[in-house]
């Protein structure tokens, strides 16, 4: 079994690197270019770092682009899901996390013209703008005039009885949330961010145990991406009861 899963987590790591690569050659952004390299170096690394805070005026920014977003899509009757670290922030910490510097939601790949044809332009008129991403061929939610902070709005479609990413990149990129079993995603429920509402999966736990780790609520680990200068690092395991409060 340890062979096997050696093996598999090796074909893996080439298929990244494959990916990564043909991303640093095809694309001209060099910020991507940086972020490509930075990512692969922290997957070498074995330094690891403390957690950064994430400064209160894009904390703020985040929960503003959350609420118009969650107002219009309702309003509209546009379903999504809060997915990835803006449902961990929700479910472990009861707000965004507090290192975290970025949204992700999934919108039916079926729903897609509506996104963009009604609910983008509603939040035109409020003072953000879209921006398309290069890999995923997602969509960038943001307030007009700047860079950062964002929302990432990326596609999944029903396949059997998963759910499933509608780029083929997105789950070589991410392979834990390549299959998601449909009654683990649906109906879906109402949870707190902060002083806002979310839309997200209907078994919030179970799905984060399983695109993270079975101990994604007992420890805090992984990498971590800052979305302003397009750098990885890798984070200190720490158990969540030995993390400083003010932190959580």
């Amino acid at each position: 079994m340890k062979t096997i899963s050696f093996v598999y987590y090796g074909i893996y790591s080439l298929m990244l690197l494959f990916v990564i690569i043909y991303f640093i050659i095809v694309f001209k952004d060099e910020d991507y270019k940086l972020g490509a390299f930075d990512y692969i170096h922290a997957r070498l690394d074995n330094k690891c770092h403390d957690i950064k805070i994430t400064d209160k005026e894009t904390i703020n920014t985040l929960y503003d682009i959350m609420r118009n977003f969650d107002e219009v899509a309702n309003k509209e009757k546009l379903s999504y899901i809060a997915c990835a670290g803006t449902l961990l922030g929700a479910i472990r910490h009861g707000k965004i996390i507090p290192w975290d510097d970025d949204l992700d939601v999934i919108v039916d790949v079926n729903d897609m013209d509506h996104l963009t044809s009604v609910v983008f332009p509603l939040l035109y008129e409020r003072g953000f703008s879209i921006e398309r991403g290069v890999m995923t061929n997602n969509y960038r939610l943001l307030k007009s005039g700047t860079k950062y902070p964002y929302m990432d709005v990326f596609f999944y479609k029903k396949r059997g009885k998963n759910y499933v990413p509608k780029s083929d990149y997105y789950g070589l990129m991410y392979p834990k949330e390549k299959k998601l079993p449909l009654n683990m995603i649906f109906p879906l429920k109402r949870y707190k961010l902060g002083d806002i509402q979310i839309s997200s999966v209907a078994k919030p736990r179970e799905y984060l145990k399983k695109i993270y780790s079975p101990k994604v609520f007992d420890e805090i680990a992984g990498t971590f991406f800052d979305h302003s200068t397009f750098k990885s690092y890798k984070l200190c395991t720490k158990k969540i009861d030995d993390v400083d409060p003010k932190y959580m």
